[in-house]
């Protein structure tokens, strides 16, 4: 990413055409059922709801907390906002600078890449 001079990046955390098939398909599962009335039915929907619902925040939060573990490793990036904030979308600004001295390994791999690189830009 730097290589392309990326140093905004806008991350979706909602993927809504998979939300929709999962809930195409328990509504779909659905069909055979005989509900005695509406409200049985409207029941059901509201449970299934309720249960996507709780899947997506916890998508969510996994994926918030991914990010944050990547920033506590590398600390090369600021969160300007999680999803919700201004949109359903993080936001996240690169920064050129690594802090190598709070990881041994993302030390160690890291200078590995950027030698590979200056190793083939030289050829």
């Amino acid at each position: 990413m730097k290589k392309e001079n990326y140093n905004k990046v806008v991350v979706v955390d909602y993927l809504p055409l998979r939300y929709l098939s999962k809930y195409e398909t328990k509504l779909s599962s659905l069909g055979k059922k005989d509900f005695s009335n509406a409200i049985d039915y409207n029941k059901t929907i509201e449970d299934i709801e309720e249960e996507l619902d709780y899947n997506q925040n916890n998508i969510t939060n996994k994926f918030i907390r991914t990010f944050e573990r990547v920033n506590y490793h590398l600390e090369n990036m600021d969160i300007i906002s999680y999803p919700g904030e201004i949109d359903n979308c993080m936001h996240i600004k690169i920064n050129d600078n690594i802090n190598h001295n709070s990881n041994h390994i993302i030390n160690y791999i890291y200078d590995k890449i950027v030698n590979t690189n200056k190793k083939e830009s030289r050829k």
